[in-house]
């Protein structure tokens, strides 16, 4: 075997830091989403805008629960479950995110058209 050349170096090198750079670009910035989907147990899912302050009431499988929109995030405010999980997700702001209150049967999910969630060859 031969040793490494100069040039051999360089490209390896580069190549490193090009890789680091498709990690960081595609997979590390959280982007903010762009809608909701509201998912509740056979109704069709509501899509929600993120950009309009409003507070939605949505009937679930044991009760009301409270949804709050505000600047860009959504949240749980108020549940009919007994544990609160879904209240103390907090907001959330970034794709793929999601908040699920279980015994009501209500789903929160974040969309991000711009964000791949896999990639197939």
């Amino acid at each position: 075997m031969t040793a490494t050349t100069i040039a051999d170096r360089i490209i390896i090198v580069l190549a490193i830091i090009f890789i680091v750079w498709l990690y960081q670009h595609y997979w590390i910035k959280p982007n903010k989403a762009n809608y909701a989907l509201i998912l509740v147990a056979n109704q069709e899912p509501i899509k929600i805008n993120l950009h309009k302050i409003q507070k939605l009431n949505i009937q679930g499988a044991i009760g009301e629960s409270i949804i709050e929109i505000s600047k860009g995030r959504i949240r749980f405010v108020t549940s009919p479950c007994h544990n609160q999980q879904c209240v103390h997700t907090g907001w959330l702001t970034h794709g793929r995110e999601i908040a699920v209150c279980l015994p009501n049967k209500i789903t929160i999910q974040m969309q991000d058209t711009d964000e791949f969630d896999a990639i197939v060859y």
